[in-house]
């Protein structure tokens, strides 16, 4: 791997800003995700660029995410290879994400759970968290 120099330093913030993705960034200068790592932890500043970046990053993803499903996006009709006509849509999924992010206490997603148990049991309730079998439970 290469050194990380100012240079490639600056690169790669700006690559972050563009990518959102930490990964894509190092391989972009060519040096290791532990480099990074190492230089965010050393240098403050770094470090300070490269939250900046990505919080601006991922506020042009969620602009995206907002035009996508609020102005729509144009996909052409194709029959036999040629484009016949050109349809507007929207999406959905984009919406439900965007509202639940900017109003979780209205649209997140809820769940309840009413028991009645005697005796010793011990009830644990993860929300968000994967299925797991029988056998991972202590």
């Amino acid at each position: 791997m290469s050194a990380f120099t100012e240079d490639r330093k600056h690169l790669y913030v700006e690559v972050l800003r563009e990518t959102c993705n930490a990964t894509k960034a190092a391989q972009a200068v060519g040096v290791s995700s532990t480099t990074v790592s190492k230089h965010r932890k050393d240098d403050a500043l770094f470090d300070e660029r490269c939250v900046e970046a990505l919080n601006e990053g991922i506020d042009l993803l969620e602009h995206e995410a907002h035009r996508r499903a609020f102005q729509g996006t144009q996909r052409g009709v194709y029959h036999k290879g040629e484009l016949i006509d050109v349809v507007h849509e929207y999406s959905d999924t984009l919406t439900t994400f965007l509202l639940k992010a900017h109003r979780p206490e209205k649209y997140r997603e809820r769940s309840q759970v009413d028991s009645n148990v005697t005796g010793t049991h011990t009830l644990i309730v993860e929300t968000g968290v994967p299925h797991c079998g029988a056998d991972d439970l202590v």
